[in-house]
């Protein structure tokens, strides 16, 4: 696992409880009331938005995409090879246009 550009921690998958993996992502412990397990806008009222998107589409490569990121949130995109995430992230930073594309 990286954090910062260092290796951090190195295991295999079954060795690694809740604790053990947010302590090698944030370098810390933190506690149970940080560790919500839900952290939508509703749970979470106090905290600021810093990002929202919603139904971002980019022709087939991007569609319908839409999530928040909430101060102190801890946020991590995954899904298969082709899924969107690059392209996505790649929307947001404005390295990629959002324009509109035939859909077929």
């Amino acid at each position: 696992m990286l954090r910062d550009g260092e290796v951090v921690a190195t295991d295999a998958t079954r060795n690694f409880d809740r604790s053990r993996l947010v302590h090698a992502m944030v370098g810390r412990n933190l506690s149970n009331e940080t560790l919500r397990v839900s952290a939508g806008a509703q749970d979470a009222p106090h905290r600021r938005r810093n990002l929202s998107v919603r139904n971002l589409s980019m022709g087939s490569i991007v569609r319908n995409t839409s999530f928040s990121v909430f101060s102190g949130q801890i946020t991590g995109m995954f899904g298969l090879v082709g899924a969107g995430r690059t392209e996505t992230m790649k929307i947001i930073g404005g390295v990629l246009k959002a324009r509109l594309l035939p859909w077929w």
